[in-house]
């Protein structure tokens, strides 16, 4: 997990102990599932 969250960490470093890497990292394949993926299928013509 360490490769996928240190591009994360560059833009978020670690604060007091706590790490938002994570969470920013979900945020980003939350919005890619939902809203960039179904408008390139649908762009394909699925």
């Amino acid at each position: 997990s360490d490769p996928l969250m240190a591009p994360f960490r560059k833009i978020i470093p670690p604060m007091g102990g706590l790490d938002f890497a994570p969470m920013l990292a979900m945020f980003v394949i939350h919005v890619l599932r939902t809203i960039v993926l179904p408008n390139i299928f649908m762009a394909i013509g699925g």
